[in-house]
């Protein structure tokens, strides 16, 4: 029996995985080609959430925050992608108030 232990890819689940320490995370060597280097938690929450992030649900934070290491997104790039804009939020509001 050996001692060694089998590592699975934090994104697809590949049992050839290893710690990828700038990546913050275990990943085969194919999600490791297209993953970019990622933020520590501190960092991603700051700039995700703002100054009042402690104001963000704990579960909340720590979803976001594991939905941004198994994507293929750097920070700047996720924080578009996940984000809406007041104004677009200010206009969704007042589309459903207006109906």
């Amino acid at each position: 029996m050996s001692n060694q232990t089998i590592t699975w890819c934090r994104i697809c689940g590949d049992e050839s995985a290893v710690w990828r320490a700038s990546k913050r995370q275990a990943l085969c060597a194919g999600c490791n080609a297209d993953t970019p280097r990622k933020a520590s938690r501190a960092v991603f929450e700051r700039r995700y959430w703002g100054i009042r992030f402690e104001d963000v649900p704990r579960g909340t934070r720590c979803e976001f925050y594991a939905d941004y290491l198994a994507s293929e997104l750097n920070l700047t790039d996720y924080i578009g992608a996940t984000s809406v804009d007041i104004s677009d939020r200010a206009a969704a509001v007042l589309e459903t108030v207006q109906s």
